[in-house]
């Protein structure tokens, strides 16, 4: 279930946290899942830190159910904007179908790590998010680093 992040006491903008990972389960347990989930933590708490109410999820998505269930809940809670977060390679298909169905503004964003294959994730999904005219941002960089705040809080 999303749940609000932080203090509900100030007008802040409502950003939804989805993070994204391979579908499939081979690769999954042997290789990304454990690289994922600690990076998926990394994020919540790195948007906790501004000045957002934050809707996150405990699991990351990793398929169409994953996903569909997520957009429900983000749709209900009316988040403003989508934190499309893909540390490691994912399946372009299921970040574009929640950017879709969720359709609010999006910004897509992996670290620099080589090793996670996050990069190609990045660029496959939003590329593919461009190849449907779906305006997003992009951020390839480590939280914390001044272009995070910069493109995430203009």
């Amino acid at each position: 279930m999303a749940v609000p992040v932080t203090d509900q006491t100030m007008a802040r903008p409502r950003i939804g946290l989805m993070t994204f990972g391979d579908d499939r389960d081979y690769m999954w347990d042997g290789y990304f899942g454990p690289m994922t989930e600690p990076r998926h933590e990394e994020a919540a708490n790195y948007l906790r830190s501004l000045q957002v109410e934050l809707f996150s999820f405990a699991e990351v998505a990793r398929s169409k159910e994953d996903v569909d269930r997520q957009v429900r809940e983000l749709k209900e809670a009316q988040v403003e904007a989508l934190f499309a977060h893909t540390p490691c390679w994912t399946t372009p298909n299921v970040v574009v179908r929640a950017v879709q169905h969720l359709d609010v503004p999006t910004v897509v964003m992996t670290s620099k790590s080589a090793a996670t294959h996050g990069t190609v994730g990045l660029l496959a999904a939003a590329g593919a998010l461009s190849q449907i005219g779906f305006d997003h941002v992009r951020v390839r960089d480590d939280f914390g680093a001044p272009i995070c705040e910069a493109e995430l809080m203009p």
